[in-house]
């Protein structure tokens, strides 16, 4: 059996009301198509970085015991 391991957040975020009405809806559109651009240009960064040294999505422990994971953000 496979499982598939997904990490979900759903966020009230504080004056979103406020913000709506000052911005409108194009507004709002434009600021979500920006961190849709963000979202995307993070993850093809660490695809070519981690990418190329061989890593897969997964927690990796260092040896001083920090920890650090490589993984796609898959919203935003």
């Amino acid at each position: 059996m496979k499982f598939n391991r997904f990490s979900l957040c759903f966020f009230d975020v504080l004056g979103f009301e406020t913000r709506f009405s000052d911005l409108g809806l194009d507004g709002m559109l434009q600021k979500y198509v920006a961190l849709i651009g963000l979202v995307d240009r993070r993850n093809e960064h660490m695809r070519r970085v981690f990418g190329e040294m061989g890593f897969s999505e997964s927690a990796y422990w260092l040896s001083d015991g920090d920890a650090f994971i490589f993984s796609h953000l898959h919203g935003a």
